[in-house]
């Protein structure tokens, strides 16, 4: 790269760290990283060692089959240089910098520097990739790992080191134990680190050694796996056409929204951007003078065609965070096909498309700082839960500060929620209790306290929460035998109220 070049690249990176930096808070809504902050502190300070991960495969379609430990010993190992919870998203933060790297490298290889630069401002400014950098969760993390192994597979091509395919293979693997639904990605990397192997005229020995490596890789992963649904194929996969023609269909969806939409609905300017794309596309197959690139074009067009034919062979609920080893594969053929418009109206929409691109994203994640406002919010929370905690365990004698459970309501949802996760790590810290004990149940973990009383947390989200009907009444429904007490916090976005046994 020329020096311009390498500070245009500099400077979109710089500011894809930045708008992710300014983002960064803890996850309210989404309780499964507070489990994970929650277990991952608990290996460290509690010597709590868990045996297997997360539950369950494919969205739980396949409980109790789960996933390997190495996730919670992976954020243990992390927290241990700053035992921190948040410090967990900021390492997060940084390894999401390295699939935005990758793409960039593979991108302007394959085709050029100029598409590398609008292939990383599409993978940065994507809804659901800048997402995947905002809190530490498993199909999350898994991203840096499998998008490295990629890159350092690429690198073993260009250079024929064979230590990058070790650490290609590691990588690999390594997603895969995060979070299994990397293993859909498994055939295209074993396809193209044999064409590697292939075009760079290695010996029988080093196929041998590269077989070994990735039988000791399997044996590792499914060591740590519940996986024996494997003994019996059937029972992963779809009998009936019909039902597959569904998947195939809700798949497809999916991969379209979590693409041009939010992950959920593709909007209006998401379907004129995929209307323009498709365009885009058959204009830039019809050119003759591509040479190579249209080769790797309709290559990117059947790896991702593949990838959805083979996983929707699956009889499991499959949410965007499965398919996205192929947003990056996505993104360079977008990119690629904008750039190479030549006719001035063409080059003219492609200007509008890359606006309406960017723009959509900031619709859904206008500029703002919240920096870690969750947390500060659930800390001074706990700070004064806390003392009135020890306030009462010194009131009716309690031996420990464990009589209690919390339970919550959240603003707009209908049925009452027990997402305690949130408290109960500043509360060990702050009250030196153990409240949860890790073992393998399905939850990954067991309550420990007991409950003469509830401390009820109304949580809102933007507006005030409309206490009576979203949080009182239901508590009173499903808890008859306690009764409402005094609040005992109130500033947004929770109200907390005592409730002892009548």
């Amino acid at each position: 790269m020329t020096k311009r070049q390498k500070i245009f690249f500099a400077v979109i990176i710089g500011l894809a760290f930045l708008y992710r930096l300014v983002w960064l808070d803890y996850p309210l809504i989404n309780t499964e990283p507070q489990r994970d902050y929650l277990i991952a502190q608990h290996i460290l300070t509690y010597k709590d060692f868990p045996s297997s991960g997360p539950c369950c495969l494919f969205n739980g379609s396949y409980a109790p089959y789960r996933h390997p430990a190495i996730y919670y010993y992976l954020l243990s190992g992390i927290l241990s240089i700053n035992q921190n919870f948040m410090f967990l998203t900021f390492i997060n933060l940084l390894l999401q910098l390295i699939p935005i790297i990758a793409i960039f490298i593979l991108s302007s290889y394959l085709f050029s520097y100029k598409t590398g630069l609008l292939a990383i401002i599409f993978f940065s400014f994507n809804q659901e990739i800048f997402k995947n950098a905002l809190f530490v969760w498993q199909p999350h993390l898994k991203q840096p790992f499998l998008y490295g192994s990629f890159l350092a597979l690429f690198l073993f091509y260009r250079t024929n080191k064979y230590f990058l395919l070790l650490v290609s293979t590691i990588l690999f693997f390594t997603a895969c134990a995060i979070h299994l639904s990397s293993m859909t990605i498994a055939p295209f990397w074993f396809l193209a680190l044999v064409f590697i192997l292939y075009s760079q005229k290695r010996s029988v020995k080093t196929y041998l050694a590269t077989f070994l490596l990735i039988c000791i890789s399997l044996f590792a992963l499914f060591k740590g796996t519940s996986l024996e649904v494997f003994k019996n194929p059937l029972l992963l996969m779809h009998t009936s056409i019909i039902d597959y023609g569904h998947s195939l269909i809700t798949n497809v969806g999916v991969y379209i929204n979590s693409i041009y939409g939010n992950g959920k609905d593709i909007s209006i300017i998401g379907t004129f951007l995929l209307v323009l794309n498709f365009i885009f596309l058959i204009l830039y197959l019809r050119q003759k003078k591509l040479g190579p690139r249209k080769l790797y074009i309709i290559s990117l067009i059947s790896i991702i065609v593949g990838f959805i034919v083979g996983i929707s062979l699956f009889k499991a609920t499959i949410w965007h965070y499965y398919l996205e080893p192929l947003f990056g594969i996505t993104i360079i053929l977008l990119a690629e096909t904008i750039r190479s418009q030549t006719h001035r109206l063409f080059k003219m929409l492609a200007i509008l498309f890359v606006i309406l691109f960017i723009g959509q994203f900031f619709m859904y994640y206008p500029p703002q700082i919240k920096f870690f406002s969750n947390a500060r919010n659930i800390d001074k929370a706990a700070i004064v839960l806390a003392k009135e905690i020890r306030d009462v365990q010194l009131q009716k004698g309690y031996a420990k500060p464990n009589f209690f459970r919390i339970q919550v309501y959240t603003q707009g949802v209908e049925t009452p929620t027990v997402e305690d996760l949130a408290f109960w790590l500043p509360l060990e810290q702050k009250l030196q209790q153990k409240f949860i004990a890790v073992d393998d149940t399905t939850k990954s973990f067991k309550r420990l306290n007991f409950s003469d009383y509830i401390y009820v947390v109304c949580q809102s989200f933007g507006k005030k929460i409309q206490i009576s009907k979203e949080c009182l009444e239901p508590f009173n429904k499903e808890f008859s035998g306690y009764k409402i007490g005094r609040i005992i916090y109130d500033k947004q976005p929770f109200t907390i109220y005592e409730a002892p046994l009548k």
